[in-house]
């Protein structure tokens, strides 16, 4: 009787790359916009000007990633 090995017919599934490359941009907004609200807070106790455009600068940041995600299919040209 011939040895069977433990993956004999059984192959792994590897991941989708668009189901990767979602996540990556869900982790990536939630960074940017967690980011962004302690820079508002920031900005709120201090009395400088550069927390709140980096609060604005991470938003926007953080919705392309959202925006991204969420509309992210098979044209962006990634199989």
């Amino acid at each position: 009787m011939p040895r069977r090995s433990a993956h004999d017919g059984i192959a792994p599934r590897p991941v989708p790359r668009r189901a990767l490359s979602r996540g990556v941009l869900f982790l990536l907004a939630a960074a940017f916009g967690g980011t962004a609200g302690v820079q508002v807070f920031l900005a709120g106790t201090m009395s400088e000007w550069w927390p709140a455009v980096l609060a604005g600068a991470l938003a926007v940041a953080a919705l392309w990633c959202l925006v991204t995600a969420v509309t992210w299919d098979d044209r962006h040209g990634h199989p």
